[in-house]
């Protein structure tokens, strides 16, 4: 994709956000360099007053920084939904799981305990509080498809309702 392309591309997805639902996607490599280009391509796509911003900011950049610590490289395609208040999302590592991944079972206000956890299961318990453990893995012989449903909603209808 070209320069122009890929500019044209994020200007659409950015306009999106001021529709009441909109469904934007992009691909990044598995690499820690690229989560601060996710972050702030998930940025550009919400509006500045959406409630759940932060939080998918968040969720996405715990997800692709696994991805580039402990998956093994490759790429990751990111697909972010926001309608009617609620966004979801679902990431694709494009690679071979290098090692078996599961959603810490935790009730929405429940931390766990910390220093129990491995390394790599730390940022997945931020990840299912912010979801209210609406946060599914699935490992395939080729790829990881995670999706998540962030907790609660947003005001973002109400607001361009004035």
């Amino acid at each position: 994709m070209s320069d122009d392309e890929t500019a044209q591309r994020e200007s659409e997805a950015a306009s999106l956000a001021w529709q009441e639902g909109w469904c934007s996607e992009q691909t990044f490599f598995a690499e820690l360099v690229q989560v601060r280009a996710a972050r702030a391509w998930l940025r550009e796509v919400f509006p500045l007053e959406c409630s759940l911003r932060d939080d998918c900011v968040t969720v996405l950049s715990e997800l692709l920084a696994n991805c580039a610590e402990h998956g093994g490289g490759g790429q990751a395609s990111i697909v972010v939904t926001h309608v009617w208040g609620r966004v979801t999302g679902m990431l694709v590592h494009h690679a071979v799981p290098t090692a078996r991944v599961r959603v810490p079972e935790l009730g929405v206000d429940e931390v766990g305990d910390i220093e129990q956890l491995e390394e790599s299961g730390r940022g997945l318990v931020v990840v299912a509080g912010l979801c209210g453990g609406e946060v599914e893995i699935e490992q395939k012989t080729d790829r990881t498809v995670t999706r998540w449903r962030l907790n609660g909603s947003c005001a973002c209808e109400e607001a361009d309702e004035y």
